[in-house]
């Protein structure tokens, strides 16, 4: 079940042009599914995207990611109130 979200995922990204797309457990901000797989298991928690998710959809504004080495946005929203989409 894994490998088909992430096959649904991986197809959204590219046809949208992302970079990544992922799902969290909406209660833990913990990365459940990624097209980065090393992204796994990772939290969220403490980004504002998270945080700001009882209030509806958000985007967050453009930042310099030092990981990722240039600007970054992220948006989410709630999908069947159990997971967000980043």
């Amino acid at each position: 079940m894994v490998e088909n979200i992430r096959e649904v995922l991986e197809q959204n990204r590219m046809s949208g042009g992302l970079t990544e797309m992922f799902l969290l457990s909406m209660s833990e901000g913990v990365v459940m599914v990624s097209t980065d797989r090393e992204q796994e298991g990772t939290t969220k928690a403490d980004r504002p995207y998270f945080q700001d998710r009882a209030a509806g959809p958000v985007a967050q504004h453009l930042y310099y990611s030092m990981a990722r080495g240039g600007l970054w946005s992220s948006s989410t929203t709630a999908m069947n109130g159990t997971w967000s989409c980043f």
